[in-house]
């Protein structure tokens, strides 16, 4: 029976004891605080740590920038020009000729040569026409002074004579219109001539 009271004691301090080590509160010296807060930090959130044995990582992260160098070329091209009377052709300085349009021209287009004439250029660079004579210049077009200049100016059989187409002699017609007058019909250069 003397023992009870000492069993009682030791039941209780156990029991104290028990308590104290749930709530972590023995002592100053003791690791309870400790590892409670050890147990709390292990529950924060993302691994954040508390002030015990908590572990807290770092990431590093490297940024590379890239740069690019562009380069542009601009391409001039000149234009020639040429000492007048010469002009630019296809990219060739050439003379003052009908074949290429005349110093003025600037298509180079040959030009227009005219019937019974030739094309030329004025020494001021444009196009013209020089005429055969007996054609004459008119505007751009060579032309008969008169009712013809040759045969083909007349048509039909007649013929050109000195500016004058005329039918040519047949000389029976020219006979017979001579002895109508009592006179001698001849032909003379396709011409009847009653003597």
């Amino acid at each position: 029976m003397r023992r009870l009271p000492f069993v009682v004691t030791a039941v209780w301090s156990a029991l104290v004891a028990s308590a104290s080590c749930a709530t972590g509160t023995l002592d100053d010296s003791g690791g309870g605080d400790g590892e409670g807060a050890g147990a709390a930090g292990a529950g924060a959130p993302e691994g954040g740590g508390g002030a015990g044995a908590g572990t807290t990582s770092t990431t590093s992260t490297t940024s590379t920038t890239s740069t690019t160098s562009t380069t542009t070329t601009t391409s001039t091209t000149s234009t020639s020009t040429c000492n007048p009377p010469q002009h630019l052709c296809g990219g060739t300085c050439v003379a003052n000729t009908p074949d290429t349009g005349c110093y003025q021209s600037q298509s180079c287009s040959p030009c227009a040569t005219p019937a019974h004439g030739s094309a030329i250029c004025t020494q001021g660079g444009v196009c013209d026409v020089s005429c055969n004579a007996p054609y004459v210049k008119s505007g751009s077009s060579c032309v008969c002074p008169s009712q013809c200049c040759v045969d083909a100016d007349c048509g039909g059989s007649d013929v050109c004579d000195n500016g004058t187409c005329m039918t040519p002699c047949d000389p029976p017609l020219c006979i017979a219109l001579c002895l109508i007058q009592q006179k001698v019909g001849v032909c003379v250069n396709d011409v009847c001539v009653c003597l």
